[in-house]
């Protein structure tokens, strides 16, 4: 015989909250993405030149929030409390 329903719901809501709690704690890490961007085009620079030339544009952007202002404590909390 099988389990009954609820009981399975609430194994995966469990499992779920736990996710989401470990999820939760990356919040204030720093990230860091890779990005680059190629095309055809007048980008501009030389209002004389009708010619369309390639550009690209590339770079790594950075980003960090060492202050969350609360948010973390009270997503644990609602966390907690969910669960």
């Amino acid at each position: 015989s099988g389990s009954r329903p609820e009981f399975v719901q609430y194994q995966a809501s469990r499992a779920r909250l736990g996710a989401e709690a470990s999820a939760a704690s990356v919040e204030t890490r720093p990230k860091v993405a890779i990005f680059g961007q190629t095309g055809v085009g007048r980008p501009g620079l030389n209002q004389f030149n009708t010619d369309p030339d390639g550009f690209y544009l590339y770079g790594i952007r950075a980003t960090w929030r060492p202050f969350v202002w609360g948010s973390e404590r009270r997503n644990a909390e609602l966390l907690t409390l969910q669960a």
